[in-house]
Parts: C-alpha cells; sequence; structure tokens
C-alpha cells in the first residue's frame, strides 16, 4: 500500500502535472480556482474530485505557470455565459452537458419510446414529428398557420364547420359535394354550387357560367322575370356592358337619400327630377343641374322666345343662354347680351348680328390659336408643331400689295421673295437669289439701334446639309459666301467684281479658318479673276494665290521663316509684266515707306525728285560701346570673292559670295543658318545684305591708304 502524500498550492488555475506520483494527492486552496486531484491507479491520468467550477469561462482556460494546461476527466463546471446556466462534465475530450438541447417525450404504452416534439430548424418553436390527436379543445391564443390542408367536418347550416366565439351558429359549411354555404343564425344564406353559380336565400341567381357574366334575375336565366342585373361578355344583346333591365312594361328607378331621383321608363325615356319623362325627349331634366361649382347650373327649357335653347342661370335668375330664334340661327348671350351667332346660312358673327361674311368679326381684336386659317384652300396662314407662324402660298405665290392694291412684293411658288417686282431674275453667276429687290433705290439696308457697339449685320453662312436647318460642318476650300456686283450689257446682267469667303483650312468646334478672294473683270473678258487675297494667318497675296517659291512652302502655302511658321503678316505680290509693287509720294522728299520692329522705326524707303535711298537705324543715340574697327584688312583677306551663276538662270554670270563664307567674316550681313530644311525637309535659303560689308571695306581703305602715307613718307625720307 502506498504512502498518503499531498501537494498543496494557493496560485490560482495551478493543477498538478502528470509526474504526480501514485497515492498522492494534490490541493489548490486558491478561491478563485480551488480543487482536489489524485492520478489514478492506472497511472494515465489526473483526476479532479472536485468542487464544481462556477464562471463564464471554462476551468483551467488560462493555467498557472508551472502547472498543469487543459482539463481532467470528471472535472464539473457550471457555464454561466448562457442563460439559464448549463451543467457541463470534461469526458476527457470536450465539455458535455449534462440536461440534452432537446427535450424527449416519449409514448410508452406500446412499449417503444418514440420522439413526438423537438425544436424547429430555427431553433425558435416547437414542432411535432407526427400526427396529433387533440381528443379535447384545441386553445390558440395567437395566429394559427397551416402549411399544409386543414379539413373540417361538411357541418349543417343549424351548426357550420367554422365558427365565431360564442356564436355557434353563425359561420361556413358545405350542404354536399363541391359546394360552399355561408348561414347566419342557424340558416343557410349564401350558395356556390359546383358550376360557379352564387344563390342568397331569397332564390336570386348570381350566374357566373362559362359565358363570363354575372346576372341576378327575378326568375329563369332567359330573364323572364321582373328584373335582370348583368354584368360581363355576354348577356344577349348586352354583351360586354353593364345591363339593368325592366321587362315588359316596368320602368327602372334609381333612388337616393329615401327618395326617387331618375327613371327610365319602357320607352327609354331618361327623366331627372321625374317619374314621367315628357314624351317626345329622350332625356327630361326638371329643376337645377349642378355641374361645376355651387353657383353654375345648366337646365334646358324653351327660353320663352319662341325656340330651343340652354340657359345658363345663377341662384335661379337665368343670366344667359344658347338657343335659337324664330329664323333658326344658334346665338351666345352672356350676361343676357348676345356675342356670338351662327346663322342659318353657317356665317359666323361675333360682335354682330349680321354677318355678311363666312367670319365677321366687329370691335376689339381677333386672335386665332388653330393650327391653320385657310382661304379657299390655295394659301394658309398657320403655325407648325413648334407654334412657328407661317404664312403659306398657293400655286403663284404669296402677293403683297399696297392701298392701291399694286403688288409691291410676293413670294413665288418656289420660295423666292421678290421685292419691287412678280418676276424672279437670275444673277450673272448664274444663281437665282432667295431675296430680290427690283426698285429705283435698289437698296438693302441692316440698321442696328442700340447701347452697345454692335452694328447691323447681314450674315452669309453655309452648312454642307442639303436639310435647311440640318448643321454639317464644311469642309477646306468650300465658299462660305459671295458679293457680286454686276451691271447691264443691255440684255443680261453681267459680273463686273466678286468679294468671296472660302474656308481657309480644316475646321472643327470653334474653329472656322477663313479667306477673302477680291476678283475683278478686265476689259474684254467674260469672267472675273482674282486680283488680292487675304488668307486666314493674315497674310495678302496681290495677283498670285501662293507664296512665291523660295519664300515659303508652295505645297501648304505656310510661311517659312527660320525653319518654323511665321506668325507676321505677309504681302505677296505676283505680276508677268510691269511693277509688282507701286508706291507712290505726291509732293515732298520723304518716307514712301516706314519699317518697325515692336513698333520703333529701324528703316526706311524714301525718294526725292530723282532717286531712291534705302536707310536703315544709325543716329548715335541708337547706340553704345562705340570703338575703331581695326585689322579690317586682315578680315577682307579673309572674305572669298566668286564668279558664278544661279541655278534658276544658267545663262548670267556673276560676281559675289556664298552667303555661308561671308557669314563667317561678317556675321551681321547674312541671314538664315547653312543647310538649314523646314519641317518638310525642304531647303530655307540663306540670303546677304552686301551693304553691311561696306563698313569693312572702309576701314580696310583707310587701313590701306594709311600704310600708302606711310610708305610715302619713307620714300620722300629717302630721296636725295
Amino acid at each position: 500500500m502506498a504512502t498518503w502524500q499531498h501537494l498543496r498550492s494557493s496560485t490560482a488555475n495551478k493543477r498538478p502535472t502528470t509526474s504526480l506520483a501514485d497515492g498522492r494527492i494534490a490541493i489548490n486552496t486558491n478561491t478563485a480556482s480551488p480543487g482536489l486531484f489524485f492520478k489514478d491507479s492506472a497511472g494515465t491520468g489526473i483526476v479532479k474530485v472536485g468542487p464544481v467550477h462556477v464562471g463564464t469561462t471554462a476551468p483551467n482556460s488560462v493555467p498557472a505557470s508551472g502547472g498543469s494546461s487543459g482539463n481532467y476527466t470528471g472535472e464539473q463546471w457550471l457555464d454561466t455565459s448562457v442563460s439559464p446556466a448549463q451543467m457541463k462534465v470534461w469526458n476527457g475530450s470536450t465539455w458535455v452537458g449534462i440536461v440534452a438541447d432537446e427535450l424527449p417525450v416519449s409514448k410508452l404504452q406500446d412499449g417503444a419510446a418514440r420522439q413526438l416534439i423537438q425544436t424547429d430548424a430555427a431553433g425558435t418553436g416547437v414542432e411535432w414529428t407526427s400526427n396529433v390527436d387533440v381528443p379535447g379543445t384545441l386553445d390558440v391564443t395567437s395566429t394559427a398557420t397551416f402549411d399544409s390542408i386543414a379539413q373540417h367536418p361538411l357541418g349543417t347550416a343549424g351548426a357550420p364547420t367554422i365558427t365565431f366565439t360564442g356564436d355557434t351558429n353563425t359561420g361556413l359549411y358545405s350542404p354536399g359535394a363541391d359546394q360552399v354555404a355561408i348561414s347566419t343564425n342557424g340558416t343557410g344564406r349564401l350558395f356556390v354550387d359546383a358550376s360557379g353559380n352564387v344563390k342568397v336565400s331569397t332564390g336570386e341567381v348570381f350566374n357566373t357560367s362559362a359565358t363570363g357574366y354575372i346576372r341576378v334575375a327575378g326568375g329563369d336565366d332567359a330573364g323572364s322575370g321582373a328584373s335582370i342585373l348583368a354584368f360581363g361578355q355576354s348577356h344577349g344583346s348586352a354583351a360586354g356592358r353593364l345591363v339593368l333591365t325592366a321587362v315588359g312594361s316596368e320602368s327602372m328607378q334609381f333612388g337616393a337619400g329615401g327618395a326617387e331621383r331618375m327613371r327610365l321608363d319602357s320607352s327609354g325615356r331618361l327623366g331627372l327630377g321625374t317619374s314621367s319623362p315628357s314624351a317626345g325627349y329622350l332625356l327630361d331634366v326638371r329643376g337645377s343641374m349642378y355641374m361645376v361649382g355651387t353657383n353654375s347650373r345648366v337646365y334646358v327649357d324653351n327660353g320663352g322666345i319662341g325656340g330651343s335653347s340652354v340657359q345658363i342661370g345663377v341662384s335661379g335668375t337665368s343670366h344667359g343662354y344658347i338657343g335659337t330664334d324664330g329664323n333658326f340661327p344658334l346665338v351666345f348671350q352672356p350676361n343676357n347680351t348676345e356675342r356670338v351667332r351662327i346663322t342659318s346660312a353657317g356665317s359666323v358673327g361675333i360682335g354682330t348680328n349680321a354677318a355678311s361674311e363666312r367670319l365677321h368679326v366687329v370691335g376689339g381684336n381677333s386672335r386665332f390659336e388653330g393650327n391653320y386659317v385657310s382661304f379657299n384652300n390655295n394659301g394658309y396662314i398657320r403655325t407648325d408643331a413648334t407654334n412657328e407662324l407661317r404664312l403659306q402660298a398657293g400655286s403663284s405665290g404669296t402677293i403683297f400689295a399696297n392701298s392701291g392694291n399694286s403688288e409691291i412684293g410676293r413670294w413665288d411658288s418656289s420660295g423666292r421673295f421678290l421685292v419691287g417686282t412678280s418676276t424672279s431674275a437670275s444673277t450673272g453667276n448664274g444663281y437665282t437669289p432667295g431675296l430680290q429687290v427690283a426698285a429705283q433705290s435698289g437698296s438693302i439696308s441692316a440698321s442696328s439701334y442700340r447701347s452697345d457697339e454692335y452694328g447691323g449685320i447681314i450674315a452669309l453662312q453655309k452648312s454642307k446639309s442639303a436639310t435647311v436647318g440640318t448643321q454639317t460642318i464644311v469642309s477646306n476650300n468650300d465658299q462660305l459666301g459671295l458679293l457680286s456686283f454686276e451691271g447691264s450689257d443691255g440684255t443680261n446682267f453681267e459680273v463686273a467684281a466678286q468679294i468671296q469667303a472660302y474656308v481657309d483650312g480644316t475646321p472643327g468646334a470653334n474653329d472656322m479658318p477663313g479667306r477673302l478672294v477680291f476678283s475683278t473683270t478686265a476689259d474684254g473678258a467674260s469672267s472675273p479673276t482674282e486680283r488680292m487675297r487675304i488668307t486666314s494667318t493674315g497674310d495678302v497675296y496681290f495677283g498670285t494665290t501662293t507664296v512665291n517659291p523660295g519664300i515659303g512652302n508652295t505645297a501648304t502655302g505656310t510661311l517659312i521663316r527660320n525653319g518654323t511658321a511665321d506668325s507676321d503678316r505677309y504681302i505677296a505680290v505676283s505680276r508677268n509684266a510691269g511693277a509688282g509693287l507701286f508706291v507712290n509720294r505726291n509732293t515732298n522728299d520723304g518716307s514712301v515707306c516706314d519699317f518697325a520692329r515692336a513698333g520703333t522705326s529701324v528703316g526706311t524707303i524714301s525718294v526725292t525728285a530723282s532717286a531712291t535711298a534705302y536707310n536703315t537705324s544709325s543716329d548715335y543715340r541708337l547706340k553704345e560701346n562705340v570703338l575703331p574697327l581695326t585689322g579690317a584688312v586682315n578680315r577682307l583677306n579673309q572674305l572669298q570673292v566668286h564668279r558664278f551663276n544661279f541655278i534658276a538662270d544658267p545663262s548670267k554670270t556673276v560676281d559675289g559670295f556664298l552667303a555661308h563664307e561671308a557669314q563667317a567674316v561678317v556675321p551681321e550681313c547674312v541671314t538664315g543658318t547653312k543647310d538649314e530644311v523646314d519641317a518638310d525637309g525642304k531647303p530655307v535659303y540663306q540670303g546677304i545684305d552686301q551693304s553691311k560689308l561696306v563698313p569693312l571695306l572702309t576701314a580696310a581703305l583707310q587701313e590701306a591708304l594709311a600704310e600708302i602715307e606711310s610708305l610715302k613718307a619713307r620714300v620722300t625720307a629717302l630721296e636725295p
């Protein structure tokens, strides 16, 4: 027999390890996690004897240092983290609840236990596992929901199957197969048979047969009884309508408030406010019939004027009528004063009782709000769908006349507007203008009376669409407008000069480059020739349509300066004979051309009575750092003078310089860069201003003269 020994600890959650020897016990005296432990006889594990652990977490969930982790077989835990608290036991691998999640209910009469009640799938209710037979009363205090068929006995009128609390002889029952009925006070009241017919206890029949209607009849379905009410698609001649039928000589009466209000008699006459509709009238209205508001009414009588009328009254007093008099016109009299009369001939008079035309308006203003006013079907004044007013002419157009009935203007049938003439004419270009003015003045003015800076505008516009009003973008070189100046040759108008506007580039959104072309017709010519052009970049060409070769890019017309597009304005003049540019000063000597950069004059061309001078800025006030030019002879000797011909003129040999060679000696005399090309690979040629060599030549000559004078002096000194 082993000697009894024990271990003791007061550390919370500290338990003995498996090294506890057989026959030993371990005691934890900590109040938070007390316990008594021993090792089983097999020596395989620790067993906790007690007490029960109470808390929201499992015992030893946070083991103390130096002790064993985990739980021991047989350990008990009252889990207070759930409500109600649950008793659990550690089975060696997991915590097992002592009370099962489901409560087994057994039927022991046949000796076999069967579970009959269980929680549902959601865990929020209870359900039966098999049939339930309640021999007594089933009392459901809340809503009862049936997932399948709920069957009831057939019952009787006195004892219906489905009843109400405290009223057992009122409810729903079945008087036979395929039938259902409702009873009250023990008597059947409403019946629905197998064919869908609905009956009430007084014998009426609501027939809902395959023909699709419902009828209530005092007699048989054929309608031989006293009255019929039919709804639906088919019942005799009343197909598709609501029918209330009085059979034989009976009338149909409609009542409200305990009194008869309307009657339809056997002759088809309808009486409102009377039970005896007058013979000869389909509608007989007695008293007032209120249509809108409390004081507006419409009633019908003879009007007391020898004809029929509709009178409008207020508070029982007539204030106007629509009716006919002895001559049978239709008269409209608001406030008892005639305003409109339609005669027996169909003429309408407004403001007059003697209409002389189909429409005769006297006094006040007239207003038409229909689609159009037609004139004998040959012309119209009308509005279209956008409420624009349109004057639509007949086959010969629309004529405008003066007070003497003489024609002063016409819209012809082709849509041309002719002023002062009735005959459309063409221009010398063959155009037929839409607006033509033929008068002694022959003038068109656009006067602007505004407080801002804008004046009159004449807009010549083009869209590349064949549909009027539709916007289609134009293309490069499309003509946008033309002003033509023409004179008569005795037979026709011929063009003397024109101003035309064209698209001058590729247009885009908010981008419309344009050019102006000015043309005149030479003496003896039959058509105009372009004389001047202003491009979209502001360049002006005289006698040419492109930039001169060698100056710009002739393929695109883009001016090139130093390899980039030149933003400065350019004037190109081209002629086959005579001067390309003529500049004249009438009196006195002086400048005929002034050259400026950034607003400051940098040179002029001036004339006298017999000569021209090309002047560049040289005033001492424009210069600084002025020093003598020295070493001129050495630099002059570096200039290489050649004889050559230009490729374009091979027959002429001249003296001169190569620009880049002269640029190395006198840079300011040459413009451009050697071997420069533009973006298209075309050459940009250098130029030379030979006048810029004069200072070097003068200085070199001065140095040479000084040397000559020095030599002469020495020679003189050596002579005897």
